[in-house]
């Protein structure tokens, strides 16, 4: 009878569809796990998204997270450079999320990202400094070449004894797939790396969608972590510094 109540109540979850939510009214700052972001695609532009969850339970015992939606005065901010702008709510996204966009990026630049709790006369307090930058050199927007080519991508300044991610992202497939971009986050922070597209999706067979072009997308990234309040359950804080170019290839 309990295994089939237990069944029971996993199908009612996973039917649900959606993720609940809940007001930050009733979930205490120590019963929140957080994930926060700090996402700078130049010197001049940097994203942070912040996700608050706490756990409900289904019928007393079966656990379900609930994004935290915040109301009566509770809010979030993020401070850098003694800039300070409000996390706002972003409906954009698959799980409620809290957004700000900042006029800056450069690199090694520390943010604070703060829960405010008025009526719990709370204040917990988050940082992260980001990585260093970094340019890319090689290829250049709209450079062309055969799908087949090997292509050389370089970037300044390096970091040694470091690694950077390698994310590539293509429509050039029609298949099916589970993601239209691979990432490499091994890669040697040694300013150069040369790759080949087939070598990227070679572990399946691809359909090609079109006989004559596509486009690519590359990105090189750096990623620091931080330190978030102690009061929070768990989670994590991260910056990134995040650089890509366009390029196009032939078939």
């Amino acid at each position: 009878m309990l295994v089939l109540r237990l069944l029971t109540l996993v199908f009612m979850v996973f039917i649900s569809g959606c993720e609940d939510e809940t007001s930050s009214t009733e979930s205490a700052s120590s019963l929140t796990t957080v994930t926060m972001r700090v996402t700078s695609s130049s010197n001049e532009n940097t994203r942070v998204k912040v996700n608050l969850y706490t756990n409900d339970y289904v019928d007393g015992f079966l656990p379900v997270e609930e994004s935290v939606r915040l109301e009566e005065g509770d809010e979030l901010t993020v401070t850098a450079n003694s800039i300070t702008k409000k996390l706002t709510k972003n409906n954009s996204q698959s799980n409620l999320a809290y957004t700000a966009e900042l006029e800056l990026g450069a690199s090694l630049t520390e943010y604070a990202i703060h829960y405010n709790r008025p009526s719990r006369s709370e204040v917990l307090e988050s940082r992260v400094t980001s990585p260093p930058s970094l340019s890319i050199n090689t290829p250049i927007e709209n450079d062309t070449f055969s799908l087949n080519d090997t292509f050389d991508i370089s970037w300044f300044p390096v970091v040694e004894n470091s690694q950077v991610c390698l994310c590539v992202s293509t429509g050039c497939f029609d298949d099916e797939l589970a993601s239209n971009e691979k990432c490499d986050c091994t890669v040697a922070d040694d300013g150069a790396h040369t790759v080949q597209m087939t070598e990227l999706f070679q572990d399946s067979r691809y359909s090609l969608i079109s006989a004559l072009s596509c486009s690519v997308d590359i990105a090189l990234s750096r990623t620091s972590s931080g330190t978030i309040s102690e009061v929070f359950r768990g989670g994590d804080i991260m910056s990134t510094q995040v650089r890509s170019v366009k390029v196009n290839f032939t078939m």
